[in-house]
């Protein structure tokens, strides 16, 4: 009896041995046995684990998705840089299974970036190790020659599968459709595309180039995820530059019909498992009636998104967690110095952005500051031109960015320049009666800002009457008004391509505008 019980105990000690070796032994990257044989892995009951072998058949990714950073890379008074990050990302990718990608707007909104036209930021893009850039409808802001360029600086690819150029009818050659990431056997495909944000940038910076949206966008899509999953792919991550306008603090579902901006077929029928967004500035975790997991961490360097993708090698099951990071949880990670490294590496360019250039007597909101600019325009429109055009008025599309108001106190060119960030030229334009008076005079709109004098209040009242609407007029604005084809504009002179609308408000406050 004894010896039947010590060779039960045996026996049962010999087969744990021999399972414990084939754990051990076998590789879970391709199934290989001791023997050479192949260990074709199973888990039907979806618990991770192979049923014969009895290793891990799952494979983890952390992804970082960084959107609408608009230059925020140096620590100053009003905005927290990247120097946190820096080290937040690096570190996080020293377990091998993380990867950085960006859905856009990396470049313009900075003195450092502006200056530097993008190389700045690019040289950050490579340090912490992007993998992609999607294009965001302000690296269109300098002309496609910048992007470019900076496409040979970076050390990733730029990704923009609806680009094309306007003569050949080509996708753009600085831009790929796409790219394939790879750990452990397992791949995972990566899709960038800008959405339908023509209107949100100025026409005459990217007249080489056009965007296809809408359908056409859908069919790109789909024919780049069918080849990926063709090469292997067993995941594919759709890198868009658009989104929700709503933020959230916990994850949302929303219907069909709520989603503007993306076509759910791609999730209803496989082709995409996690969207990265970008472009409205918004912070939200949202989930399509198809399982498909979307963020976006709003925008100026406030969060970063993040998801946890976990991918079952056996029976290609996956799961995805997302969430947004917000600023706190990275910016006290220890400071790198790259930054530093950077501008000084690019101050010839740079300048002193800190210099003070006048002082602000009062805390002026944003609609203050558009009214100044509007009357700014009309100012310098009429000591330009005004000897030969009767000039109406002066303005149109004029929006302050973050922080969008101007403190109390001594004023930067570095704060001006975060608050009117783009690279407008100031122009005469001609336009019909008719119009100037639906598109400014009777435009509703929050962010148009106007200013006249007398001249302008009788061509108002005449308009209003019915008088001249099929009369030419002259209006002062920037390129972006006179660009943006509802306006119905038509350019008459150019004040220069190195004069900028936000060089009038410079001048400006140095002469104590703002003093009092």
């Amino acid at each position: 009896m004894k010896k039947q019980k010590l060779l039960a105990i045996f026996l049962i000690i010999a087969i744990l041995f021999a399972t414990l070796s084939v754990v051990v032994a076998c590789n879970p990257k391709d199934g290989t046995l001791p023997d050479g044989s192949n260990c074709t892995h199973v888990d039907q009951n979806n618990d991770g684990m192979c049923d014969d072998c009895h290793v891990s058949v799952l494979v983890d990714f952390d992804f970082f998705a960084i959107n609408d950073l608009h230059g925020m890379y140096v620590t100053g008074d009003s905005q927290t840089g990247v120097e946190g990050l820096t080290t937040y990302l690096l570190n996080a990718q020293a377990n091998g299974n993380a990867f950085v990608l960006s859905s856009g707007d990396m470049w313009q909104g900075s003195t450092e970036s502006n200056n530097t036209k993008g190389k700045l930021a690019t040289e950050w893009m490579n340090h912490v190790g992007c993998v992609s850039m999607t294009l965001g409808n302000h690296e269109f802001d300098w002309g496609t020659d910048y992007i470019k360029s900076n496409a040979q600086l970076a050390s990733f690819p730029f990704l923009a599968i609806n680009v094309y150029e306007r003569t050949s009818d080509e996708r753009v050659s600085y831009c790929q459709s796409s790219i394939m990431l790879e750990k452990a056997g397992v791949k995972i495909g990566v899709i960038g595309a800008i959405g339908d944000c023509y209107s949100s940038i100025s026409a005459s910076m990217c007249e080489d180039v056009y965007f296809k949206v809408g359908d056409e966008l859908t069919a790109l899509v789909k024919a780049e995820s069918t080849k990926l999953r063709e090469q292997g792919a067993n995941y594919i991550i759709y890198s868009l530059h658009d989104g929700n306008a709503g933020s959230n603090s916990k994850l949302e579902t929303l219907y069909d019909s709520e989603f503007t901006w993306y076509d759910t077929s791609l999730s209803k029928d496989g082709y995409i498992d996690l969207v990265f967004e970008a472009h409205t500035h918004s912070s939200y975790t949202i989930q399509d009636r198809y399982g498909v997991k979307h963020v976006q961490a709003g925008g100026y360097n406030k969060g970063i998104s993040k998801a946890d993708v976990s991918i079952n090698i056996a029976n290609g099951n996956s799961t995805t967690d997302v969430s947004y990071l917000k600023n706190s949880v990275y910016s006290s990670s220890t400071e790198s110095d790259i930054i530093d490294t950077l501008v000084t590496k690019y101050q010839d360019e740079i300048g002193n952005p800190d210099e003070v250039i006048g002082y602000n007597a009062q805390y002026r909101k944003s609609k203050a500051l558009a009214d100044t600019m509007a009357m700014l325009y009309y100012e310098k429109g009429v000591e330009a031109w005004g000897n030969d055009y009767d000039v109406v008025l002066g303005g149109g599309f004029i929006k302050t960015r973050t922080p969008h108001n101007l403190q109390k106190g001594n004023v930067t060119m570095r704060q001006i320049q975060t608050l009117f960030p783009f690279d407008n030229s100031f122009m005469l334009c001609s336009i019909k009666g008719q119009d100037l008076l639906n598109r400014f005079f009777n435009s509703n709109h929050q962010d148009y800002h106007i200013y006249y004098g007398t001249y302008g209040a009788q061509i108002k009242s005449q308009l209003s009457n019915g008088i001249g609407l099929n009369d030419t007029y002259y209006v002062a604005v920037d390129s972006y008004s006179a660009d943006y084809a509802p306006n119905k504009l038509t350019l008459v002179k150019n004040l220069g391509s190195d004069i900028f609308s936000r060089d009038l408000l410079v001048e400006y406050i140095k002469e104590g505008g703002f003093a009092s």
